[in-house]
C-alpha cells in the first residue's frame, strides 16, 4: 500500500469462525514497525482505534463470517514500513509530500456501502489455520478518512483464470504492473521494484485490469486479480461481485433469443451460487481458495469484460434478471444445463451422478424440440436448443424454466 506520509490507506480483512466469538473478542494480534503507525478497525457504525489486537465487533457464531474495515495511518516521515495482522504482513510505503493533518483522524466514523461492490473470500488463507484471517485489496491510498470505497464486502465470487504462464503483465488506471513466479511466491513489480511478493493483489472492486501477455482478445477483467502460487504454478484468481460475473459469462452470446438468455442468466448465477456456499459444504474445488474457474470443462465458461462489452444483449438479460436463482424448498438448486437433447433430458441417475441435490427436480424429460438432434452435453437439466426454441415460440424465460426444472421457484438470492 502506497500513500503520502500522514495519509490513510484502506483496506478490510475477513474472518472466518471455526468456534463461537464473543463480542469485543480477540481475533488476531497485531504488531507494527513503527509505533507512529496509526491502526483503526470499523465496529458498525463507528470506528475503534487499534492497539495492540483485532477484535470481533460482535458475536459471531460457526461457519459465519465478517469483514472488519481497516484504516492504516502511515507516519509523517518517508520510507517502508510493515504492520502484522496475525499471519499476514502489510507493506506501508509512504512517499511524496506529507499529507495535510486532519482533524478528523481518530474520529473516523462510518466505512460507506454505497459504492463497494460484492467480494467474497480475500487473498489470505492459513492451510492449517482453526480460524481463517483473510484480506483484503484496498482501493487506493487517500489522503482524507471518506472510507467510501473501503466499505465490508458481501457477497461475490472467485473465479481461478486458467493462464499457463509464469509471469504476467497486467494494467489498469493505477499504472502497469509486472507478476512473476519466484519459488513459491508471487512477486509484484512496478517500475522496476518489488512492491510486494506473497499472495499479490492488483486492483478494486471497480477496476478493469488488461492482461496483457494473456495471448487471448478477451483479456480484460473487472474487480481484482490475485496471484498465488498453487501447486507449484503461478495462479490468477479474479475476485469480482456475482454480477459482473455473470455479464462475463460466455455461455449465450447475442445471436441467441433474448428469453432463451434471460432463462440461461438465472440458471447459470443458479449454479455458480451454489458453490458460493459460506459454510463450504458445496465446494466444487476443495481446500481451493477460489469457487469455479472459467473453464467449461470444470466450471462454466467466463471471458470478462471484453465479452460483457461485445454482448449488450446478454448483458442487460443479466441486469433484468439481477440476483435471480432456482430453488426448491427454500435452498439453491444446481442448475444443471447443456447443449442439446436427441429428444428427451437425462436424469442425474442415468450419469451415475449418485447423491445430486434435489435429484427429483432433474427427472428425465421429453424435450421434443430437439428430436433428432445428436446428445450433446451431459443432458441434465435445461437444453440449448429446447430453451431456444421455446423462446422462439413465445415463450418467457420463467416458463422456459418451469419445464426443465420441475417443482422449482424463482427467488432473490439473499446477500
Amino acid at each position: 500500500f502506497v500513500g503520502r506520509p500522514g495519509g490513510f490507506v484502506l483496506t478490510s480483512i475477513r474472518f472466518t469462525a471455526l468456534r463461537k466469538y464473543n463480542s469485543r473478542e480477540r481475533i488476531a494480534t497485531v504488531k507494527r514497525s513503527n509505533t507512529r503507525i496509526g491502526i483503526w478497525q470499523g465496529s458498525g457504525d463507528n470506528s475503534v482505534r487499534v492497539r495492540n489486537e483485532i477484535v470481533i465487533p460482535n458475536t459471531i457464531n460457526p461457519g459465519s463470517s465478517v469483514s472488519i474495515p481497516i484504516r492504516f495511518q502511515l507516519p509523517r516521515e518517508e520510507g517502508v514500513y510493515t504492520v502484522d495482522i496475525g499471519d499476514s504482513t502489510y507493506i506501508l510505503k509512504a512517499e511524496g509530500r506529507r499529507a495535510r493533518s486532519e482533524r478528523s483522524a481518530t474520529s473516523f466514523q462510518t466505512f460507506s456501502t454505497q459504492t463497494r461492490e460484492n467480494t467474497q473470500t480475500p487473498g489470505y488463507r492459513r492451510a492449517q489455520a482453526r480460524e481463517i484471517l483473510q484480506r483484503e485489496r484496498s482501493p487506493s491510498a487517500t489522503n482524507t478518512p471518506t472510507g467510501s470505497t473501503a466499505s465490508a464486502p458481501t457477497k461475490g465470487i472467485r473465479i481461478r483464470l486458467e493462464f499457463d504462464g509464469r509471469n504476467l503483465q497486467i494494467s489498469n488506471n493505477e499504472g502497469v504492473f509486472y507478476l512473476n513466479k519466484e519459488g513459491s511466491q508471487c512477486v509484484l513489480r512496478k517500475a522496476g521494484s518489488i512492491v510486494q511478493s506473497g499472495i499479490v493483489r492488483i486492483g478494486t472492486s471497480g477496476s478493469i485490469n488488461t492482461i496483457s501477455n494473456w495471448g487471448s482478445s478477451f483479456n480484460k477483467f473487472r474487480g481484482v486479480l490475485e496471484c498465488q502460487v498453487l501447486n507449484g504454478e503461478l495462479t490468477i484468481i479474479n475476485e469480482l461481485s456475482l454480477e459482473n460475473y455473470m455479464a462475463g459469462l460466455a455461455e449465450e452470446p447475442d445471436t441467441e433469443h433474448f428469453q432463451k438468455q434471460r432463462a440461461f442468466s438465472i440458471a447459470a448465477r443458479s449454479y455458480a451460487a451454489f458453490y458460493m456456499n459460506a459454510k463450504g459444504t458445496n465446494r466444487k474445488f476443495q481446500s481451493m481458495p477460489y469457487d469455479g474457474s472459467d473453464s467449461p470443462a470444470s466450471f462454466q465458461i467466463y471471458r470478462g469484460y471484453v465479452f460483457e462489452k461485445q454482448n449488450p444483449s446478454w448483458a442487460k438479460a443479466v441486469r433484468d434478471t439481477a440476483n435471480k436463482i432456482i430453488t426448491k424448498n427454500g435452498e439453491i438448486v444446481k442448475a444443471a444445463y447443456f447443449s442439446s437433447s436427441d429428444g428427451r433430458t437425462r436424469s442425474p441417475a442415468e450419469n451415475g451422478w449418485n447423491n445430486f441435490p434435489f435429484a427429483e427436480v432433474f427427472v428425465s424429460k421429453p424435450d421434443p424440440w430437439c428430436s433428432g438432434l445428436p446428445l450433446r452435453g451431459h443432458g441434465v437439466g435445461m437444453s440449448g436448443c429446447g430453451a431456444s426454441a421455446q423462446a422462439e415460440e413465445g415463450k418467457t424465460a420463467e416458463e422456459i424454466l418451469r419445464y426443465y426444472y420441475t417443482g422449482t421457484k424463482i427467488a432473490s438470492l439473499q446477500h
